[in-house]
């Protein structure tokens, strides 16, 4: 496994930044700039901060940082998951020739697909594959006789789904009697029964790694 995918969730300065930082030989991939999460890991981590952090907007961009992870064995750690489908769905419209439409008007399964392809292709290999058939969501039209949406019945792909798909571990931070807990909502090679909380994320994907013999 040439690079292990941990993706980080929780509200906006809890601590996402720092958390990505503190794991071993990691590099934190962040798609939103916040000044002050920045400033403040900059404090903690000096020079080091400018070599393992990235600010992406861009498909290129990623795609360097995924090989920068690859070639270094690094943890390629994600925050953002809406900015990260929004990537996405600009490659597509930039590969189909389609700057002029809006990436809002990308409703329809079969090129949402198209945009889950683009997620595959970054981040397939033979230990980390990837499912359109987790990230969907119930599709809703309006209902003129009802007066409001209803459900039709079909499922279309949700593009906040995708980042947890291909990640090998999500981790969701929260804060409980002003301390730090991660919850391990999901883990490439633990049944779902055996997940909970844990005090360190940084222990976690160590136990992680040896699991795996990475």
């Amino acid at each position: 496994m040439k690079r292990i995918i941990v993706c980080i969730y929780g509200e906006t300065g809890i601590g996402k930044t720092h958390t990505a930082l503190s794991l071993k030989d990691s590099l934190c991939v962040d798609m939103t700039m916040n000044n002050e999460a920045m400033i403040a890991a900059m404090n903690v981590y000096g020079d080091k901060f400018e070599e393992r952090y990235r600010v992406v907007r861009e498909y290129d961009e990623l795609m360097k940082c995924v090989r920068e992870c690859e070639e270094n064995n690094l943890l390629c750690c994600l925050e953002t998951a809406d900015a990260f489908r929004d990537l996405l769905a600009r490659e597509y419209l930039r590969r189909e020739g389609l700057k002029g439409k809006k990436k809002e008007k990308i409703y329809p399964i079969t090129e949402w697909g198209k945009v889950y392809e683009i997620a595959r292709e970054i981040f397939f290999n033979s230990d980390c594959s990837f499912t359109v058939t987790g990230g969907l969501k119930d599709q809703y039209t309006y209902d003129e006789e009802l007066g409001r949406e209803r459900v039709t019945g079909k499922k279309i792909p949700d593009g906040l789904k995708i980042l947890p798909e291909i990640a090998d571990v999500v981790a969701v931070l929260v804060l409980r009697n002003g301390k730090q807990v991660y919850k391990i909502v999901k883990s490439r090679f633990e049944h779902p029964s055996k997940l909970g909380e844990v005090e360190s994320l940084k222990e976690y994907i160590e136990r992680f790694k040896k699991m795996i013999k990475w």
